[in-house]
């Protein structure tokens, strides 16, 4: 929820996700309130919701655990279930799920200060969606530098990583770069220069109320296969207030847009 000339933490356990037609551009339902981080992926015919439970008694991004929930329809809807509880001294973020062909592989970013800078991308394992095992701290991808705002594909035996980078200066600057790995553990980075999605700093964000916010961010992105090409959503502006939504597409696969990265 936005609630203009509020900061971002007001009447937080509003916040929520909803989900939209792409050929209609039509906001199909609203799934759940008080949940943050929310991902959505379909897998056998089922839309499946991870995302962060605030509870009712923490402050916000204050988040201990992710849950799921479930539906056929997108009107009827499973009752939340708890899949992840964070340790005493982390809090959950971002998260983000694929299937191998063989487990579901869940990716979620913890603030635990062991790996610091933070965040960091830990990783757990299921078969069923429901029971997950948390995967030792050599699968983790982040240590000992800033990453976020992830999200996971598998294509041609890879997972595919995207990951936010923060260079430091002045305003800060954040790109989305890429990494992959056959095993979460050993991990390789795309070369230097190419970013996934980079700011446009020639971009004002919002002219009308912050006429001198160039943009320097460019994060949180997702993709989506659809009619042969590939729909690309991130966030602008310069994660200090400002942020807008931008969309791109690219002709041709998933897997060849990630592959490309390699070449």
């Amino acid at each position: 929820m936005d609630f203009p000339g509020q900061g971002a933490d007001y009447r937080f356990h509003e916040d929520g996700c909803y989900i939209r037609d792409i050929a209609s551009d039509i906001r199909l339902c609203y799934p759940w309130l008080n949940h943050y981080f929310t991902t959505a992926n379909v897998f056998n015919g089922k839309i499946v919701l991870i995302g962060g439970d605030y509870g009712w008694d923490r402050p916000w991004w204050h988040i201990k655990q992710l849950q799921l929930m479930t539906s056929d329809d997108l009107t009827t809807w499973s009752h939340p279930v708890t899949i992840l509880e964070a340790d005493d001294r982390e809090n959950l973020f971002n998260n983000a799920i694929v299937f191998d062909g063989e487990r579901y592989v869940l990716l979620y970013e913890t603030d635990d200060p062991a790996y610091a800078p933070k965040f960091t991308f830990r990783f757990a394992v299921s078969h069923d969606l429901l029971h997950w095992e948390k995967l030792p701290e050599e699968y983790l991808y982040g240590r000992g530098k800033y990453v976020g705002g992830p999200a996971l594909y598998f294509h041609g035996g890879y997972y595919y990583l995207l990951y936010l980078a923060e260079t430091f200066g002045k305003y800060g600057f954040w790109d989305t770069r890429v990494a992959r790995s056959k095993d979460l553990r050993a991990w390789e980075d795309a070369p230097d220069g190419r970013s996934f999605v980079y700011p446009d700093t020639n971009h004002i964000t919002n002219p009308k109320l912050a006429p001198e916010g160039r943009e320097v961010n460019a994060s949180d992105v997702e993709m989506v296969e659809f009619g042969g090409q590939v729909h690309i959503w991130w966030c602008g502006g310069n994660q200090r207030g400002l942020d807008d939504l931008q969309h791109a597409i690219y002709n041709g696969s998933r897997q060849q847009l990630l592959e490309a990265f390699f070449d």
